[in-house]
Order: structure tokens, then C-alpha cells, then sequence
């Protein structure tokens, strides 16, 4: 069993995920954390909800071949390792917290724990695109999301260093 004493108090920071009601345009995204880590610290992040509130689309006409990612919902929530700038759907995500359907999600996986020194991000996307290959999107459409996001990273001074 582990005890909290003043030291470990002290070395221990919780730093909220937060993204407020937002609105996401389709094939958007946008930078909601970003926690810089230097040895010897150590970030562990376990909890998210994740709130998909409105879509200005209806949901059933959007397909597969809609989607930035195609193995991503409709949107996400991404952590990603010294992400800079631009659409993040090249790079590889520690974790993805995604949505198919109006509603809440939980993350529910083991926490992810970064010990490496680097830059880390939380990036909400909207991961819908216009394709020719689906008629129902068409390219005067847009499929806008209404989204939100509460989370929390933990940030310790790693006392065994």
C-alpha cells in the first residue's frame, strides 16, 4: 500500500485535460493541453470523458470513406508525443478517446505513463472529410461538431531518480 507523505505531496501536480463546449468544423482540430516533461518527471494519464454534443450533420449519411482516419470515429480526442502543429491524423497516437454517436465516452484503458522527455498534447479532431464517394456529404455540407472534454494528467517529480 502506498502512503501519501509531504514529500510525495509535494512532487505531485493533477493538471486538468479541459476542453469547454467547443464547436470543431469538419476536418478540424484543435490543441486543448500540452504538458512539457523533463527528466525526472514522469506523467501518467488515466481519466477522460469525452462529450459528443452536437452534430450540425445527420450521423447515419456519414461513411467510412467520410473519415480522415477510417479506423478513428467520427471524432477524437488524441495524446500524442512532440506533436508541433497541423492535422495530427499522420502521426501516432499514445491514445484516442473517439466517438460514433451523439453521447458521452469514457476512457476506460490502462493508464498511459510517460516518462521519456518531450512534449505532450491532447488534440481534439473532427475527423470528417467532403469524398466524391459519398453523395449524402456533399461538398457544399459540413458536418460541424459541438464537443467537450474533461480530463486530468498527473505530473510527478520522479522521487526514485
Amino acid at each position: 500500500m502506498s502512503y501519501l507523505t509531504e514529500r510525495k505531496l509535494a512532487n505531485t501536480m493533477d493538471t486538468p485535460v479541459n476542453l469547454p463546449t467547443t464547436q470543431l468544423k469538419m476536418g478540424d482540430w484543435l490543441v486543448i493541453a500540452t504538458l512539457r516533461l523533463t527528466a525526472p518527471m514522469r506523467i501518467t494519464y488515466r481519466f477522460m470523458n469525452f462529450n459528443f454534443l452536437i452534430s450540425s450533420f445527420d450521423l447515419t449519411k456519414i461513411q467510412s470513406v467520410n473519415l480522415v482516419v477510417p479506423t478513428f470515429g467520427f471524432c477524437y480526442v488524441g495524446l500524442y508525443a512532440n506533436y508541433v502543429s497541423g492535422d495530427p491524423s499522420g502521426l501516432t497516437a499514445l491514445d484516442i478517446v473517439q466517438a460514433n454517436q451523439l453521447g458521452l465516452v469514457t476512457r476506460t484503458g490502462n493508464p498511459v505513463v510517460m516518462t521519456d522527455n518531450g512534449t505532450y498534447s491532447w488534440v481534439a479532431v473532427n475527423n470528417v472529410q467532403f469524398s466524391s464517394q459519398n453523395a449524402l456529404l456533399g461538398p457544399n455540407d459540413s458536418a460541424d461538431f459541438t464537443l467537450a472534454a474533461t480530463g486530468q494528467a498527473r505530473v510527478e517529480l520522479d522521487l526514485a531518480a
